[in-house]
């Protein structure tokens, strides 16, 4: 059977750009990450942060004093010595807003644009 060049090109490109898409998504998933900062009444800062070898769960506390509420996000389940109500979770980013995962965006655009 007789291939034709274009046809062999069009595999050749599709297959890079699945191998490009599956190294990004693998490089994703080495890493936990949880959204690390704090918040006093909505205003504060919170940023994308990975976490150290082995950590899994993701915590934020809630402290209410003097008609104002702070928030600390941070990366590791809550403790004994948790002032305040915290509350832990075990996906990715899930102690945030719901950000979107700066690597998760990288491998869609990366994917779009190959």
């Amino acid at each position: 059977a007789v291939v034709s060049t274009q046809s062999t090109g069009r595999f050749l490109a599709t297959m890079i750009r699945t191998l490009l898409l599956l190294t990004a998504l693998v490089g994703c998933g080495l890493a936990f990450s949880c959204m690390v900062g704090g918040t006093v009444d909505g205003a504060g800062t919170m940023a994308e942060y990975e976490c150290s070898d082995g950590t899994t769960m993701c915590s934020s506390t809630s402290v209410e004093a003097l008609g104002k509420t702070a928030i600390t996000y941070a990366c590791g389940e809550c403790s004994s010595f948790s002032l305040g109500d915290c509350t832990d979770c075990s996906t990715e980013l899930c102690n945030g807003a719901g950000s979107l995962s700066i690597a998760a965006l990288f491998a869609t655009l990366l994917y779009l644009i190959i």
